[in-house]
């Protein structure tokens, strides 16, 4: 019923109080996951709406439906709320769901220094040295040009523990670096 509800939605602060304290109140993660998503697809939804999602959907317990629902907000301008949309993020156990929502954020045109270094930083925190090198590589290969980027991905490596993954996104650094 609430997910049906999403149509009639307000964006006006008194309502989204509410709706997002009505989502928060359901208990299925998948549900709950529905109606965020549902909710991020509405038309005109501000700032202060998309943070409230953020927060919300750490509240979700299945990483599978929290990543699912931070991959949509993606979509939509998570910039002024980047400490909610990170701190929702960093409560993905899953490392494969954690680097798909970094990925998703990553690829999106237009994501700015700031965003990508909060992305990769999020990163360091993935125990998969693969699922890890895959944000650093993608990191490297779209914003090492950046010199706060590229430090902030050079100080990132010190996380890994593989030798191998290592190597491969240094000398993607370094083959930025050389403008290749």
């Amino acid at each position: 019923m609430l997910k049906e509800a999403v149509s009639r939605y307000s964006d006006e602060e008194p309502v989204s109080k509410v709706f997002i304290d009505a989502a928060n109140s359901i208990s299925s993660d998948g549900d709950h996951q529905q109606v965020l998503v549902a909710l991020v697809h509405r038309q005109g939804i501000g700032a202060a709406t998309v943070g409230e999602i953020a927060k919300s959907a750490q509240r979700i317990s299945s990483d599978g439906d929290k990543a699912r629902v931070l991959v949509e907000l993606v979509g939509t301008n998570v910039e002024p709320v980047r400490d909610d949309f990170f701190a929702a993020a960093d409560t993905i156990h899953s490392d494969g769901d954690r680097s798909h929502v970094l990925l998703a954020l990553l690829d999106k045109p237009g994501t700015s220094s700031a965003m990508a270094i909060a992305a990769i930083q999020s990163a360091t925190r993935i125990s998969s040295d693969g699922d890890k090198g895959r944000v650093f590589m993608d990191a490297a290969q779209r914003y090492s040009k950046d010199p706060k980027v590229d430090t902030a991905l050079r100080k990132a490596l010190e996380s890994l523990h593989s030798d191998g993954v290592y190597r491969s996104v240094m000398s993607e650094i370094t083959r930025r670096d050389d403008g290749n």
